[in-house]
């Protein structure tokens, strides 16, 4: 608001924390919050960090009370690999955040959601630079590496790999898997590079994973790098 005295100073509300514990042990199945009141509020940050387990947020706007008329939701998967931070407008009056817990075992983690005075105009992720990267690394014949993001992101991201000899003996794709490893969206498959491939794209706000095969007769070698930088 730039006729505030001081716009920089500018004084923003949070609420204390929506979950019932910030650490907590969860078994399979759904852990839901209360119907929540929201239209003191503009936006709201979910962050989950999970040490055991497997599961999924999912954010449900409505538009009364008794949680009958839903006006939308949101879902996004998180593991012992892939925590989640994620920012999203208020869409109703009420929401109600359920934890879905879809690993066998318990989902043991540390559990965070807030409401925010500041608007949001759209979901984000505020990570500052998600990187996924290794060097020099060699796969024997049949040997296959795989890399699952770090944080929940989603926009424009930049892939690097460069293979260290024309061989043709490495297969490169990246996709979606689910908490649980599951895969699903292909994104991009770089076929067989034989020499430093460079590629933007976007990424969706899902568990992304490169997979490097080795498909040739001998061992292969390269580097590569995949950077979302902040949206």
């Amino acid at each position: 608001m730039t006729d505030f005295p001081d716009w920089q100073a500018f004084p923003n509300a949070q609420s204390d924390n929506l979950f019932t514990s910030f650490n907590a042990t969860i078994p399979p199945g759904t852990v839901s919050t209360a119907v929540l009141p929201a239209l003191s509020w503009s936006s709201i940050m979910i962050a989950v960090s999970a040490s055991a387990g497997a599961g999924q947020i999912q954010l449900n706007h409505f538009a009364d009370a008794a949680a009958t008329q839903q006006i939308d939701s949101d879902n996004w998967p998180f593991n012992a690999n892939t925590g989640l931070r994620v920012r999203s407008p208020l869409r109703g009056k009420f929401v109600r955040i359920d934890v879905i817990v879809t690993s066998p075992g318990d989902l043991t983690g540390e559990f965070w959601t807030n409401f925010l005075s500041a608007s949001s105009d759209r979901i984000s992720f505020p990570v500052s630079q998600q990187n996924l990267s290794d060097f020099d690394r060699t796969l024997a014949v049949g040997a296959s590496a795989t890399y699952d993001i770090g944080e929940i992101v989603g926009g424009q991201a930049f892939f690097y790999v460069k293979p260290y000899d024309s061989a043709a003996g490495l297969s490169v794709a990246m996709f979606v898997v689910d908490e649980n490893g599951n895969p699903g969206q292909l994104i991009c498959d770089f076929g067989k590079p034989t020499a430093i491939t460079r590629q933007q794209l976007a990424i969706p706000d899902q568990i992304v994973r490169v997979e490097i095969d080795n498909v040739g007769t001998a061992a292969h070698t390269y580097d590569f790098s995949l950077t979302v930088p902040p949206q």
